[in-house]
């Protein structure tokens, strides 16, 4: 198998290191050959990805609680003096060139799950890729929450062998963005500008082209009339011979009528697209400064105008950093003197708290990993394993500091689950089985209890979550 490390490199943050300290950490875009589908890997084209750490010995006991977290500590930071803000960029539009690399899949594809004829059962239903990474080829199910086993097709794609698809469902739920990498592609246009971006409607099942010259997925608009996609443009005569590629960020409409240059940056090591504001305005993204220093900035959805917002907490290596869904915070894994930490700052960078602190990072075992709930209100988290305790889930509220083991299933001494996606209505959740997470996906109640596997064809075969919808 071809480098598959993309989702661990993502989901641990170890890449993060070597971003930070190589050539360009612009290019987290892009699957990264051999990568799991839907990795986005703040990466550069020439990285050579390291193997994962040998997993570290645990003892499993999902009910021994932690010792009682003190109250969250707020420190009230001064204002940072933004730097000059950069100027903003014309609009750009180009018509894509339709290329047909993706349809409906021929009857009677053979699946080791029954499929049903008819529509799904009510509810809330899971979206997922399947990638068979020695074939090239990636199909798109639609599966129900309720009972994994009724599970339809929505398409199937063909790409470069070692890529997946990255896939994202718009917030309706309507429709389906799905980044493919031509099987022709070169190696690094493949990390660059080679994607194409399709769109699945569910409420049609019609399948149409959406652009061209791709090289990573950003996001949704929160009203799902457009998207914003990324890619990386090599320079001929860069400024500054440590930044060689242009970072791009485009906003396209839903149906393509309309594309246009949102952002781009040619003066840092690299910008990571992180989310929306709650009106949709504002798209808030973060740069890796040539001094090692992240910054939080926005650019204005109409007219173009980047803005500055904070500048993060420069005393922390930062490995990762996730907006909430109302736009008003950041949740940052940070490591500080070889100790890793969670800590949720607001996106002024005048309040920072911090959430859990400890965990060493020697391992992939021994770091946290964590998402938000949909209502902004907690983040659920994966919490490394004490000396003569297992590793756990854990949900804390962040009004509170109160925290609540989740109980899951018994597992191996040598695994634990790590969190992925939470559902918008807060009742379920996705996680990711250590030391096989490109493959080990299980669905299981936000309260705990029984986890079920997402289902593949091929257990070898990759799984990436694309998200959710209630339609059948």
């Amino acid at each position: 198998m071809k480098r598959m490390l993309g989702i661990v490199g993502n989901l641990l943050s170890l890449l993060a290191l070597v971003v930070l300290a190589g050539v360009l950490a612009a290019t987290f875009g892009g699957l990264r050959r051999g990568a799991p589908p839907g990795s986005q890997a703040f990466l550069s084209p020439i990285e050579t990805p390291t193997h994962p750490p040998k997993p570290m010995l645990m003892t499993p006991s999902p009910t021994i609680l932690p010792e009682p977290l003190p109250p969250l500590v707020t420190v009230t930071l001064p204002p940072y003096p933004p730097p000059q803000t950069p100027t903003p960029l014309g609009t750009l539009t180009f018509v894509p060139t339709p290329r047909v690399t993706a349809a409906p899949p021929a009857p009677g594809t053979p699946t080791a799950v029954p499929t049903p004829s008819g529509p799904l059962p009510p509810g809330l239903k899971v979206v997922y890729g399947e990638t068979d990474g020695l074939s090239g080829k990636t199909t798109i199910w639609l599966a129900s929450a309720a009972n994994l086993t009724l599970r339809r097709v929505l398409a199937t794609f063909d790409h470069k062998v070692g890529y997946g698809v990255q896939g994202a469902v718009s917030p309706d739920g309507n429709k389906i963005v799905c980044l493919v990498i031509p099987s022709d592609a070169g190696e690094r246009a493949a990390r660059t500008t080679a994607g194409e971006l399709w769109v699945i409607d569910l409420d049609d099942a019609s399948l149409h082209h959406l652009a061209n010259q791709a090289g990573y997925l950003a996001m949704w608009t929160p009203d799902s009339r457009a998207l914003v996609f990324g890619r990386l443009v090599a320079l001929e005569s860069p400024k500054n011979p440590q930044v060689p590629f242009r970072t791009e960020l485009y906003l396209v409409t839903a149906d393509g009528a309309e594309q246009r240059l949102l952002l781009g940056d040619e003066t840092a090591y690299g910008l990571q697209p992180l989310g929306w504001s709650v009106d949709g305005q504002q798209f808030y993204y973060a740069i890796v400064t040539l001094q090692g220093q992240w910054e939080l900035w926005t650019v204005d959805r109409t007219g173009g105008l980047t803005q500055f917002q904070a500048s993060l907490p420069s005393q922390y290596l930062i490995q990762s950093a996730s907006l909430s869904p109302d736009g008003t915070k950041v949740l940052l894994k940070v490591l500080d003197r070889g100790q890793y930490a969670l800590i949720v700052l607001r996106v002024d960078g005048l309040e920072q708290k911090t959430i859990v602190s400890g965990a060493t990072g020697d391992q992939p075992i021994n770091q946290y990993a964590a998402i938000w709930s949909p209502d902004d209100q907690s983040i659920f988290a994966h919490i490394p394993p004490q000396p003569g305790q297992p590793a756990h889930l854990e949900r804390i509220d962040l009004r509170t500091g109160q925290r609540r083991v989740i109980p899951t299933e018994p597992i191996g001494r040598d695994e634990f689950v790590i969190p992925q996606a939470w559902s918008p209505d807060g009742k379920w959740l996705v996680v990711l089985k250590y030391p096989r997470l490109q493959s080990l996906a299980y669905l299981m109640q936000a309260t705990g209890g029984p986890m079920a596997q997402i289902p593949l064809t091929q257990p070898s075969n990759w799984v990436n979550l694309f998200g959710w919808t209630d339609r059948r």
